[in-house]
C-alpha cells in the first residue's frame, strides 16, 4: 500500500487513533477494546467451494466491469477466503493463524467495511503473515502490519506465538479504518465504489482513464488480484 498517512500516537489500551490519509481524511475515532454486541452473530460459512484454478482469463478494467464480473453476491465468505490461504501464512500452526479470523470481523462490524474486503486485503498485502517485514519508501514513510498500512502498528521481528488476538486486531483495524476512508473519498471516490477504493488503498489515486489496472507508479495488478481472492483464487 502506498500513500501518505500521519498518525497521531495510539494508545492501544483504549485503542483510540487519529488519522490523516492523503486519499480521504479520517475522522477521529474510538477504538472499543470489547467486542460490542452487535459483532457477536455472523453468518456461518457453511461448505467453502472448490478453489478456481487460475484467475481470470480476461482482466475487467473500470469500476463498472469489476462489478459486472465480481458482484458481490459472487463473494466468498470471509472464513473461506482463509482456508484459502490458511497455509501460505508463515506458520503450520492453525491456532496462530486462526487468531486472525475474530479482529477481522470485529474490525468489520466496528468500521462498516466487509469482512470478506478485508480478509481479501489482509491476504494480498501480507499472506497473514503476522509478523510481517514493514515496507519502506523513498520518502522514509512505512507501510506497516498484515495490512501494509502507513503508520499503523507492526508485529516486525515478533515471535508470531506471541502475538495476540488484540494485537491482530489493532494491525486490522487500523488497515480498515484507511479503506474506510478511501470509501467515503468524495473527491477520488465520489460513488463510494469498492473497487476504486481498493485502488486509492493501493497507491492513492485512480489513473485518468479511470483503469482499475494502472497502478500509477504502484501495483497494477492489485485490484484484480483481490477480486480473484474475492472469487475463491490464491497464490
Amino acid at each position: 500500500m502506498k500513500f501518505r498517512l500521519s498518525l497521531k500516537p495510539i494508545v492501544w489500551m483504549a485503542m483510540a487513533m487519529s488519522a490523516a490519509v492523503s486519499a480521504a481524511p479520517i475522522r477521529n475515532s474510538t477504538f472499543s477494546a470489547k467486542s460490542s454486541s452487535n459483532c457477536k452473530t455472523r453468518r456461518p460459512a457453511g461448505t467453502c467451494p472448490a478453489r478456481p484454478v487460475a484467475e481470470f482469463s480476461v482482466t475487467p478494467g473500470s469500476a463498472s466491469s469489476y462489478s459486472k464480473a465480481v458482484p458481490k453476491s459472487s463473494w466468498l465468505h470471509p472464513d473461506c477466503i482463509w482456508e484459502n490461504h490458511k497455509w501460505q501464512t508463515g506458520t503450520t500452526d492453525l491456532a496462530i493463524v486462526s487468531k486472525l479470523k475474530e479482529p477481522v470481523y470485529r474490525a468489520s462490524c466496528e468500521t462498516g467495511v466487509d469482512p470478506a474486503l478485508i480478509m481479501a486485503i489482509v491476504f494480498q498485502e501480507s499472506h497473514g503473515i503476522l509478523n510481517i517485514h514493514r515496507t519502506i519508501a523513498p520518502d522514509g514513510s512505512s507501510s506497516n502490519g498484515i495490512m501494509q498500512s502507513d503508520g499503523c502498528p507492526s508485529m516486525e521481528g515478533r515471535d508470531p506465538a506471541t502475538i495476540s488476538e488484540q494485537d491482530i486486531y489493532g494491525m486490522v483495524r487500523c488497515g480498515a479504518e484507511h479503506f474506510k476512508g478511501n470509501m467515503k473519498d468524495h473527491v477520488k471516490n465520489p460513488t463510494h465504489d469498492p473497487w476504486v477504493a481498493l485502488r486509492l488503498y493501493n497507491s492513492g489515486s485512480v489513473a485518468p482513464s479511470g483503469d482499475l489496472n494502472d497502478g500509477n507508479g504502484a501495483t497494477g495488478h492489485y485490484v484484480i488480484q483481490v477480486a480473484n481472492r474475492l472469487r475463491g483464487w490464491s497464490n
